[in-house]
């Protein structure tokens, strides 16, 4: 187990935050195994030299950065590590929670190659907000207002799976596509790939080809697409330039779109990573698959059908439609607790 402290500062209120949206998740599984979720043992308030503090008591995550999975390991191992992540997402947007801080520093992965989602000071139970959330360089391209035309409220889901996109990019390429010091740069260079992407699309062209083109330059953007991809193939890492390496860049380019209304939310991703999954992670292609049907089940509550499903459960009737929040209902929270804040990269 693992005791996390912070300090209980208005108006914020972080621990608070993090607290709700991890009662809810523990409570929405229904006694099932949590996908991808720390189990919260207990969680308080205390004054601790003239302060007051709050404290959570959950089960201990992996060690390792998702990152770290992609450079080093087999791409097996990437799969796993990815699908397990998916899955977590999948239940807390089945629950009617967005993360809005998935970031490969936030999925901790375990020897087993298998992820757990932490951090959830930043998350929000509704699904469209105005608030700036995130960490630069994984904040979707809606949040930087002027990154995608006539940007306003941006959906939540649709924004973890940008980030969620990015942190898949960054552990299968080796490197992440920008690390820009601020919003207004990373804005701009959003705009530069929303333009060359609908080009790419046009032409067929495959956009995560682009966003391995580093740096992505003016020139580039002018010059697409005929400079695409790193200069020569052994460049690539070995997730990129294996025989299933199609297959992971066909999902990333369904991720990585920029226009959100074109992105899929993570019930398109299950689909578009079915293929990847098969080739390289066979036994979690099936349990990405089981998920799925369970998200589009309807059943009531969504949550614990989902995470049955994850568990590789039997197939359970569950009673109390109002005890889950289901994710097409999420935005009807009358109670949205967040904080919203940009953080530096790393944090």
């Amino acid at each position: 187990m693992v005791l996390k402290l912070q300090p209980d500062v208005a108006p914020h209120h972080i621990g608070t935050t993090e607290e709700v949206a991890l009662r809810l998740l523990n409570e929405s599984a229904h006694g099932s195994q949590l996908p991808s979720v720390p189990r919260l043992h207990t969680a308080a308030t205390a004054e601790i030299g003239g302060r007051r503090w709050h404290y959570m008591v959950m089960d201990r995550a992996g060690e390792r950065e998702f990152g770290w999975c992609g450079r080093d390991q087999t791409e097996a191992a990437l799969g796993r590590a990815f699908a397990t992540a998916l899955v977590g997402l999948v239940y807390m947007h089945s629950c009617g929670v967005a993360h809005l801080d998935v970031k490969p520093a936030n999925i901790l992965v375990d020897r087993a190659h298998s992820a757990t989602l932490i951090d959830f000071g930043l998350s929000l139970m509704q699904r469209e907000s105005t608030r700036a959330a995130g960490t630069l360089p994984y904040i979707a391209p809606e949040i930087c207002k002027r990154a995608v035309p006539h940007a306003r409220a941006y959906n939540t889901f649709k924004s973890d799976v940008w980030s969620l996109g990015i942190s898949l990019f960054a552990a299968a390429a080796g490197f992440h596509p920008w690390a820009l010091a601020n919003v207004h740069e990373q804005s701009g260079r959003y705009r530069r790939v929303y333009n060359a992407q609908g080009r790419a699309a046009h032409l067929g062209f495959s956009a995560t080809w682009l966003l391995l083109s580093t740096p992505l330059s003016d020139e580039l953007a002018a010059t697409f697409p005929g400079m695409v991809g790193p200069a020569t193939e052994e460049e690539l890492s070995p997730c990129l330039s294996s025989p299933a390496a199609p297959l992971l860049v066909k999902l990333l380019d369904g991720m990585l779109v920029i226009d959100p209304d074109r992105r899929p939310d993570l019930r398109g991703v299950c689909r578009l990573a079915d293929e990847w999954l098969a080739a390289v992670c066979p036994a979690e292609q099936r349990r990405v698959g089981a998920v799925l049907a369970a998200a589009e089940s309807g059943a009531s509550p969504l949550g614990a059908a989902v995470a049955a499903a994850a568990a590789g459960e039997k197939e359970q009737t569950f009673g109390h439609p109002g005890d889950g929040a289901r994710a097409d209902s999420a935005d009807e929270s009358n109670d949205p607790v967040y904080r919203s804040s940009f953080r530096s990269s790393g944090s």
